[in-house]
């Protein structure tokens, strides 16, 4: 069964991905912290999120920049969650 992050509305799930992706993941999120373009990490974002409690689809990447700061900082949250719980379990 997938490890997922389900509260308060949010489902993230990264059974599907594969190694490649989680490195991909990772050099994105480095780069986008380094440059501070977050866009940069919005595709996987889309990939990883399948529900949340904003009205727009989590499956657009140009969703996300359409979130405002505080909204975007809980998806971030939520993702990093999810992701240490499932390449951690027991995290």
């Amino acid at each position: 069964m997938p490890e997922e992050a389900q509260a308060q509305g949010w489902q993230v799930d990264f059974s599907t991905w594969k190694m490649k992706d989680k490195r991909a993941f990772i050099a994105a999120t480095l780069a986008s912290q380094k440059d501070g373009d977050d866009s940069l990490v919005y595709p996987f974002l889309a990939r990883a999120v399948k529900t949340w409690p904003y009205a727009l689809n989590p499956a657009l990447p140009e969703s996300y920049d359409e979130l405002g700061m505080l909204d975007y900082r809980e998806v971030t949250e939520q993702v990093a969650e999810a992701f240490k719980r499932y390449i951690r379990p027991g995290s």
